[in-house]
């Protein structure tokens, strides 16, 4: 590829993030999971990195299984509010916990959802299942407990509000 042919390109790609917003071009999610033991919040939190089993930024896709799955979502910093979108709608139980230091290293479950839940119980009213990120200057660490009695899966997205 030419010189002319690359600038074109960057160019081209620069346009496409303007155009797309902050959300499609956001550094990649780091995702890795882990089979429920069954395992309290504190003790997941404590894993060390090199138990997870590592996966694609896009999401999970494990089949058809009815065991239970801890997953640790790592954002990048976001200068704005974001949602964790899960654009599944088949799955049972899903929850999103969020360890908040400002609260003295309280959890906070931002979402609790799922296709056994009714839909008005829902965080935000929407067809994927949301849980809200707050803007921040640092990384922040996600946890989510799943569970479903079809395929697990667990296609991932970070998205603006708008």
């Amino acid at each position: 590829m030419g010189f002319g042919a690359a600038v074109s390109r960057c160019i081209g790609l620069l346009l496409l993030c303007f155009a797309w917003g902050q959300a499609a071009c956001a550094q990649p999610l780091q995702v890795a999971y882990l089979p429920d033991g069954p395992f309290a919040l504190e003790a997941i939190a404590q894993t060390p990195t090199s138990r997870w089993l590592s996966a694609p930024a896009e999401g999970i896709y494990l089949g058809f299984t009815p065991q239970a799955y801890w997953v640790r979502v790592v954002v990048p910093p976001l200068s704005t509010a974001h949602y964790l979108s899960v654009s599944y709608p088949h799955l049972d139980h899903l929850r999103v916990y969020h360890q908040q230091e400002q609260q003295g290293q309280q959890w906070v479950e931002l979402a609790h959802t799922g296709d056994q839940q009714p839909f008005a119980q829902r965080p935000i009213l929407h067809r994927n299942f949301l849980a809200p990120i707050a803007a921040s200057f640092s990384e922040q660490t996600l946890y989510l407990w799943v569970q479903t009695e079809g395929v697990l899966q667990l296609p991932l997205q970070l998205l603006t509000p708008a």
